[in-house]
């Protein structure tokens, strides 16, 4: 094991995607060229794995196409989204998540949050959470568990009519629908799995930072006190989200398409979704809200003292003097300095309770949105979509 694919000791950077057991099989097979190269292939290779042997099976076993089951393999809406849609973005969401979060070390030094007395401490919470970016013990335990749990899961996975492409007539599985349980929805599942796994890093990574004495400048222009930054990383999550998302809509797709559901039944579930979502990704932007109202608190403090001596000053000059300045009013430094002091102290009194804004949330919420939208189809026609958004366009 060499240092350039599995680093243990993290310096100015930090990847919550690289290292582990199966990152480490993935470049001994060449699927993987450290960092994250040879997305494309490692996508291939994943359809291959987990969608091509469903589609030549039920195409051998006579269901793929309509005819001889209720539910074939073309028309489930959920296993094709799954592996067609979810599984390679499981896998390209790595790449864009790697260079955004990898900085994150260099980007709290570069904007003095961080102390040269802090860095060791920081330093070791990275380091904590490498090693259990690493842990073989924790990726073996997911493996476990989706291959064990995957077998169980696959008949209400393949869908809710009882004549379907996995099952045969007398309750057992065909050939298709053993591989789906036996490899492609197990695949999908760690996949998904180990995604949650590295988010929960990613959130214990945030609280503990969020715990250390961060130097944030009230009147930073981000008015997050510098920590503006956390907001924009966490919309790298987009292509993670789709994915996620894509799964529950295919789950719904089948529900209506089977008469088994209608959209408006299903509003509690997508919401539920929805908000779930919104507490994984934001959540650890959160825990930076104490740090933000302290600095809130101090900077009304010191900024509402200054302002209060400089105001005085300024007052006793040039209004209560008993002798008129000598210099002119009109484009004098001390004006400029008064106005730019006001700007400051609002400034801070305008700092967020959180590192993001309503910019970032929508960043998160639409692609949790986008494919969730063909369901809006179940209930109005496409063409009676496109006459209600033509009227509110035009």
């Amino acid at each position: 094991m060499t240092e350039s694919r599995q680093p243990d000791a993290p310096h100015d950077e930090l990847s919550v995607v690289l290292g582990g057991p199966v990152y480490q099989a993935l470049c001994r097979v060449r699927l993987l060229e450290p960092p994250l190269k040879k997305v494309a292939r490692r996508i291939a290779f994943v359809v291959l794995l987990v969608w091509l042997p469903l589609m030549v099976l039920s195409l051998l076993e006579g269901t793929a196409l309509p005819g001889n089951v209720g539910l074939p393999f073309l028309h489930d809406v959920a296993a094709n989204v799954r592996f067609l849609v979810a599984a390679p973005l499981f896998v390209y969401a790595e790449l864009p998540v790697h260079e955004r979060t990898r900085h994150i070390l260099l980007t709290f030094r570069e904007r003095g949050l961080i102390g040269p007395e802090l860095l060791e401490r920081f330093r070791s919470r990275v380091a904590f959470v490498v090693r259990m970016r690493n842990s073989l013990v924790v990726e073996l335990g997911m493996l476990v568990l989706v291959f064990t749990l995957g077998p169980k899961a696959a008949t209400s996975s393949a869908g809710l009519d009882p004549s379907n492409w996995c099952t045969q007539s007398g309750g057992g599985l065909t050939s298709a629908g053993w591989w789906f349980a036996h490899v492609s929805l197990p695949v999908v599942q760690f996949l998904l799995l180990r995604w949650l796994y590295r988010l929960l890093l990613w959130s214990y990574l945030m609280w503990r930072i969020s715990r250390l004495d961060l130097r944030l400048i009230p009147t930073h222009p981000d008015r997050s006190g510098g920590l503006g930054f956390l907001g924009e990383v966490t919309t790298v999550f987009a292509p993670l989200l789709f994915a996620m998302s894509s799964l529950v809509a295919g789950i719904g797709a089948n529900q209506i398409l089977q008469g088994q559901e209608t959209l408006l039944s299903l509003k509690v579930e997508i919401g539920s979704f929805v908000g779930f979502v919104l507490v994984l990704v934001l959540t650890p932007l959160c825990f930076f809200a104490p740090r933000i109202a302290a600095a809130k608190r101090k900077g009304k403090v010191e900024y509402g003292a200054l302002a209060a001596r400089y105001t005085r000053e300024f007052d006793d000059k040039w209004v209560r003097s008993a002798e008129p300045p000598t210099e002119p009013l009109l484009g004098n430094a001390d004006v400029q300095s008064l106005a730019d002091l006001a700007g400051s102290y609002e400034i801070v009194a305008g700092m967020r309770p959180v590192p993001f804004g309503l910019d970032v949330i929508l960043a998160i919420v639409l692609p949790v949105l986008a494919p969730l939208a063909p369901l809006v189809l179940s209930v109005v026609p496409l063409d009676e979509l496109l006459k209600r958004v033509f009227e509110l366009l035009f």
